[in-house]
């Protein structure tokens, strides 16, 4: 797609046809054109005369909702849409940041009229807010029939109040006074979580690093929150590596079949229900494994976002038994722990995470099998469990 800008040739005021130019059309006079020709009269407008009030902002909970934030998606009608590009996946942080931007930039680009010497945009009102008792709405489907709408909907109730994955981990962080640390990386959105016992801070990142599969690795002096599923930034194969001080120039190790699980069962509380504890899990079809790992996250979630969990502890067991060591010349420097790489083996790009760096005459390094799709978002397809009738 080829993106053009707006451009008014006969008069000069492209501003006239953007529509979303609302700092030049609240500055300039107005000059009808009918026909196409321009009054040489202006129109009754005074310029700055008038605050101007949003009063329907919103977007949708739903991938990539900023890039169409009015549409909205309703199996039912005939208007129902997903954003541009958009996977039809939810994403409350989406939501969250296109109203952070919307918010942040008219708080910093909000001209004084030197009319009525206040903002020019006076008042922005969010959409939506819904009236009806959460969590009881959207969950009492036999109260309401637009609850199923709720997840990719523009709905704030149950949303925008939960915390940021960034500045929790950040909080934590600063907690015990450290503050040598990057989370520029990190997205993602927080329901809640149980202290059931006496925590650092360190193990209560662990817990949401186990959760929202992110690693915390040291480089130049700062530790950076990087999250998994990251594109390759090398390739390499066994002529790019040096000689070891002994063993194989490249050793590939690959657990045994047995030693993995077959199982993965995942506890965590329930957000959708009354906060109960809920357990999902996810199996291989095939194996000659017979163990079963049970993990409990002790975060409030809904099914969904367990079930992806358990499906990637899954996929990350199975695919992450093979391991390879090797070493790279000094000059590769710029490789740093938590970075993907592609190794050539047997004439195949694999892709491999590194997991340690050990920099000595050279850099000899350790890593794990990784696969990107494995981090995709959770497609949608689970629901809510429905609470009892009302009595």
């Amino acid at each position: 797609m080829n993106r053009s800008p707006i451009t008014d040739g006969a008069y000069g005021k492209p501003w006239l046809f953007r529509a979303k130019d609302f700092r030049n059309w609240w500055l300039n006079q107005h000059f009808n054109r009918p026909t196409g020709i321009e009054n040489a009269s202006p129109t009754a407008w005074v310029p700055q005369s008038k605050p101007i009030w949003f009063t329907e902002f919103g977007i949708p909970s739903v991938d990539k909702a900023t890039n169409q934030p009015n549409v909205f998606y309703d199996p039912k009608s005939s208007e129902s849409l997903l954003p541009h590009y958009s996977r039809g996946t939810r994403d409350d942080l989406i939501q969250r940041r296109g109203i952070e931007a919307m918010v942040s930039y008219w708080a910093t680009n909000n001209p004084v009229s030197s009319v009525y010497g206040g903002p020019m945009i006076g008042r922005i009102a969010v959409w939506t807010w819904d009236a009806r008792p959460y969590p009881a709405w959207p969950s009492r489907t036999d109260a309401w029939g637009d609850g199923d709408l709720w997840p990719l909907g523009h709905w704030l109730n149950g949303k925008i109040g939960l915390a940021d994955l960034a500045a929790l981990v950040a909080e934590r962080c600063k907690r015990v006074g450290f503050t040598e640390y990057d989370v520029t990386a990190l997205a993602g959105i927080v329901v809640g979580y149980v202290r059931d016992r006496p925590m650092s801070p360190r193990a209560e990142i662990e817990l949401l690093m186990n959760a929202f599969a992110f690693d915390a690795v040291e480089s130049k002096g700062v530790i950076r929150f990087v999250p998994r599923g990251r594109a390759a930034v090398a390739m390499f194969d066994a002529d790019d590596c040096v000689l070891p001080d002994q063993g194989d120039i490249l050793k590939l190790t690959r657990a045994q079949e047995t030693d993995l699980p077959d199982i993965v069962s995942v506890t965590f509380i329930d957000g959708s229900g009354n906060y109960d504890q809920g357990t999902v899990s996810a199996s291989r079809i095939a194996g000659y494994s017979e163990r079963k790992t049970d993990v409990t996250v002790p975060l409030v979630m809904d099914e969904i976002q367990a079930q992806a969990i358990a499906d990637r502890a899954l996929a990350e067991a199975w695919i992450g038994r093979e391991t390879a060591k090797y070493a790279l010349p000094p000059d590769r420097i710029d490789l740093d722990a938590g970075d993907v790489i592609n190794l050539v083996i047997d004439g195949r790009p694999r892709e491999f995470r590194l997991t340690r760096i050990n920099d000595a005459w050279s850099r000899a390094m350790e890593a794990q099998r990784c696969e990107g799709a494995v981090y995709a978002p959770p497609l949608p397809g689970l629901k809510a469990r429905r609470p009892p009738p009302w009595s």
